[in-house]
């Protein structure tokens, strides 16, 4: 498309104009929504603020099961990445994004990390919690670069505890299963106590507990009793979760 003459003959009216109309006899009901705020100009100059990441797409299934624990799954966040991509590293400090997700169960400041990251190709955030006994069905996009896959998920009823899986490789073909740990972020002390836990029986949101936290992302020890929170229904031994990843190729 030539703008030099287009625009002089009123076949487009001019550089602001929006993207997607150009594409009317494309279907773009799963494009990218940002899309619909991409002018002209912007593609032009190339200043979508959109990465673009290739390589051939193949859809990978990850179904995350409550598997040996009471407690509830926040909204898990799913990502497929490169080898360069991290969620985590033990012994290191939570990042705030990390610690918002294991505190409050709110993944959404570590998915608009994640957005921002060239390493990733594709993410998810937007399920709903996880209850004990059931299990959610994600779909994320893979290609042959980004090959790896994440997920982490708040166990809502403790201070700080997540599950994760970090950087598992997606199978060439079939499925693969593994069981994910529960994790501590290490940002807030273990208290047990409700009044800084988000999930039940408790339900506080946004409290933070301020004693002294380890500092650090390490292998979460388990409930105790020692607060608000009943052992017996909410602790957990070795694994919480199976997590079964599937690929479909295109």
């Amino acid at each position: 498309m030539s703008t030099a003459t287009t625009i002089p003959r009123g076949e487009i009216d001019g550089l602001d104009a929006a993207l997607l109309p150009f594409f009317e006899d494309y279907d773009t009901a799963d494009a990218d929504p940002r899309l619909a705020e991409v002018t002209l100009e912007d593609l032009l100059t190339m200043r979508t603020g959109i990465a673009w990441r290739e390589g051939a797409s193949d859809a990978t299934d990850t179904t995350l099961q409550l598997e040996m624990s009471a407690d509830i799954f926040s909204p898990p966040l799913v990502v497929s990445h490169n080898s360069d991509s991290r969620l985590f590293e033990l012994g290191e400090a939570s990042s705030p994004a990390l610690a918002q997700l294991a505190e409050e169960g709110d993944n959404s400041v570590l998915a608009r990390t994640v957005d921002s990251d060239f390493n990733v190709r594709d993410f998810r955030s937007n399920g709903p919690p996880i209850m004990p006994g059931q299990s959610a069905s994600i779909m994320v996009i893979a290609d042959d670069v980004h090959t790896q896959l994440s997920l982490a998920s708040m166990l809502v009823s403790t201070n700080d505890a997540f599950t994760a899986v970090r950087n598992l490789t997606v199978p060439t073909d079939g499925s693969a299963t593994v069981l994910a740990r529960a994790y501590d972020a290490g940002s807030e002390a273990n208290s047990e106590d409700c009044a800084f836990i988000p999930g039940p029986p408790c339900g506080a949101s946004g409290a933070h507990d301020p004693a002294l936290a380890e500092g650090h992302v390490h292998i979460h020890a388990g409930v105790h009793g020692i607060g608000s929170i009943d052992a017996s229904l909410r602790d957990w031994r070795d694994a919480v979760a199976e997590v079964k990843v599937e690929l479909f190729t295109n």
